[in-house]
């Protein structure tokens, strides 16, 4: 793992999955500014933990199965405080963390707990009715997904809001609206019908039983493919009105995300595959490009470019998302593969190298690049 925020790099080391050494390194010129070895326990086993940085770079949190969550200065690794969130477990996954405004959220154990970040003092718990298995902040609204409920609690009304029963299925917040599936709304046909809910009060806007992926754009729309990915079809975000429905090439997995108004994804014919983007303006193929590894941390891109590892994972080029041209390629490692990419300030790219394979993958070296034109 690999994480930017602020003038800092937050890198995973060769170790246990439950209990990986890290180091933290600045991000300008590299240097390692502080190293942290896995802790043991009274028995002198070590003890599992998992880490996160905050958006700016200024606080790791580190999460331990003794129930601690520790704050620690990035610059220079000293503990700002530590705060108990639970009793001390063994083989079960550690809370996670959302980062507002002097809010930190622990969501572990049926319960979301709000830690001031200046502190480490709590400031208040919401119990829920189940079991959490992941967390997202929109806003001030933090969305909870169990193992049979969504969800949201407000961070200023410190309580659940609302909550609906959905499966553990796809789901996109933004635009205000959250799309979920949910157990309990089925079409005559017996599939289940995917809502689009306000992430303020849970209200229904509008529900579609063909929506299984949708992909939102920043102009008032939802687009996304049916079950084959053959068929692309347009919904006004507000409204779910249709706008338009139209053939596509059929998709060869579903990664497809947006780069402004145009919707990148990797495609199949037969044994041929390669890369289109789609103008969501109209729904046709604005351009074609050889097959690649689509490197789109968290769903975004890097300053508005496609970035795509090419066949052998070595090069990584950076596409016009508009007209699909290349505007720079890179290879920084002759060696090793791209793994990871992560943008910095105005004009710093984070890539890291090593070996990967379809289980798992292993950083080696962290590179990065200043680039003229971002």
């Amino acid at each position: 793992m690999v994480a930017v925020g602020g003038q800092v790099v937050l890198m995973n080391l060769p170790g246990s999955d439950d209990a990986a050494p890290y180091e933290v390194r600045d991000a300008r010129s590299g240097d390692v500014l502080w190293t942290f070895e896995p802790l043991k326990n009274s028995d002198g086993d070590v003890e599992s933990s998992s880490v996160a940085l905050d958006p700016e770079g200024s606080t790791v949190y580190l999460l331990l199965s003794s129930g601690e969550m520790a704050a620690q200065n990035a610059a220079t690794g000293d503990t700002k405080w530590s705060y108990k969130f639970a009793e001390p477990r063994s083989g079960e996954p550690l809370p996670s963390l959302a980062f507002a405004d002097g809010v930190v959220c622990v969501t572990d154990r049926a319960t979301v707990r709000a830690v001031a970040s200046d502190d480490g003092s709590e400031l208040w718990t919401v119990p829920l009715d189940d079991t959490p298995v992941g967390a997202v902040l929109i806003g001030r609204m933090l969305l909870v997904q169990t193992t049979s409920h969504l969800y949201a609690v407000g961070l200023d009304e410190e309580r659940v809001v609302w909550q609906k029963r959905a499966e553990l299925s796809w789901q996109y917040p933004a635009g205000g609206i959250v799309f979920v599936t949910s157990h309990d709304t089925f079409t005559d046909t017996g599939k289940r019908v995917t809502q689009a809910l306000d992430i303020d009060d849970g209200a229904v806007r509008w529900s579609d039983p063909s929506a299984p992926h949708a992909v939102l754009a920043e102009r008032n729309l939802v687009a996304y493919a049916d079950g084959d990915g053959k068929l692309l079809r347009t919904r006004s975000l507000d409204t779910g009105k249709k706008l338009y429905e139209k053939a596509i090439p059929a998709y060869d997995e579903f990664v497809s995300t947006l780069v402004g108004d145009v919707l990148v994804e990797p495609t199949r014919s037969g044994e041929k595959k390669s890369l289109v983007g789609i103008g969501l303006d109209d729904g046709t193929v604005r351009w074609r490009k050889p097959h690649g590894d689509i490197k789109a941390p968290d769903g975004r891109w890097p300053y508005g470019k496609v970035l795509v590892a090419d066949s052998t994972g070595k090069s990584l080029r950076a596409l016009d998302p508009t007209t699909g041209e290349t505007r720079w390629t890179v290879t920084p490692d002759d060696k090793r593969s791209v793994l990871e990419v992560a943008q910095v300030g105005k004009n710093l790219l984070f890539v890291s190298t090593g070996e990967s394979s379809k289980e798992d993958s292993t950083v080696e070296r962290l590179y990065c690049l200043e680039l003229l034109d971002a």
